[in-house]
């Protein structure tokens, strides 16, 4: 159900041809997992707040430093949040844009030992990740767990996104070979 408040927030998405309250609730009954917080983690996170997804898991180890302010705003441009843990930030600022949207946290590297513990009952994986590494392990995770991974990539000045939910479409080791990265 949703409160009067969130009817009010979500109003202009009613405007949108076949978004009506039903798919507002089912967004909101959604959960989402976002591994990394830093350039692409900042867009996703704050575009996912401010939809009205109903849960946000995010998980980066990092901490915000003075060379990531120009690209890394869901932290705040000021100097107040230098040195903490991105995770951590972007949970507080999820909670300041939309406080219907519940978050939580994980400062800790994920492996893939714990990735599926970490991940839980997301029904989607946003890959805003860095490192080949670790997007191997949030590939074979989204494999296991039979949901949709969603991977973006910044390299130089070029942005690149695909979506992953095999057997309906490739997977990531079919288009990246793990042992030529």
């Amino acid at each position: 159900m949703l409160s009067d408040l969130e009817k009010a927030r979500y109003a202009r998405h009613f405007l949108l041809p076949g978004w009506d309250e039903e798919c507002q609730k089912k967004l909101k009954n959604t959960t989402v997992f976002v591994a990394g917080a830093g350039g692409t983690g900042s867009p996703t996170i704050t575009m996912l707040a401010l939809l009205g997804v109903g849960k946000i898991r995010i998980c980066d180890f990092d901490v915000f430093e003075e060379s990531n302010k120009n690209r890394q705003f869901l932290h705040s441009i000021s100097d107040e949040r230098l040195g903490m843990n991105k995770a951590m930030s972007a949970a507080k600022t999820v909670y300041s844009i939309n406080p219907n949207v519940r978050v939580e946290y994980f400062t800790d590297k994920f492996t893939e030992d714990n990735i599926d513990d970490i991940v839980g009952d997301a029904d989607y994986i946003f890959d805003c990740v860095d490192k080949f590494k670790y997007k191997f392990i949030l590939a074979d995770c989204a494999v296991r767990k039979r949901i949709p991974m969603f991977f973006y990539g910044i390299m130089g000045y070029d942005f690149f996104g695909y979506i992953f939910y095999p057997p309906k479409t490739a997977c990531f080791n079919c288009l990246f070979d793990k042992e030529k990265i």
